[in-house]
């Protein structure tokens, strides 16, 4: 998580060094998490909470990447069913971006 983090506070330095959003903001967001490196606490679930729905995933039955398609957050497809297929632009991120994906992608790039 750490790692991540770190990632991400470079980024969003970067973010606001190149003027982008509002600056407070994004000083704001790698402030506090610097403070969490600082002192790392993960969250804990309540003993006596109540889970609308609890999921369990067997992440041995995923054996390839799964896709989000694009117009609908539950539209996916796993990559050997879009693999070939011809694509004008994508979308890189999700809740757990960091820099590092950014980078993974722009190496795949080059090679393209």
């Amino acid at each position: 998580v750490i790692e991540y983090l770190k990632s991400n506070i470079v980024m969003l330095r970067w973010m606001i060094a190149g003027g982008y959003g509002d600056a407070e903001t994004l000083g704001r967001r790698e402030s506090r998490m610097e403070e969490w490196i600082a002192n790392p606490v993960l969250l804990r679930a309540d003993p006596d909470a109540d889970y609308a729905a609890v999921i369990d995933i067997d992440l041995s039955d995923i054996r390839e990447p799964i896709l989000a398609v694009p117009n609908d957050p539950d539209h996916s497809a796993l990559l050997s069913d879009v693999a070939g297929k011809h694509i004008d632009e994508v979308f890189i991120g999700s809740c757990m971006t960091n820099i590092g994906h950014f980078r993974a992608a722009g190496k795949l790039l080059e090679k393209n």
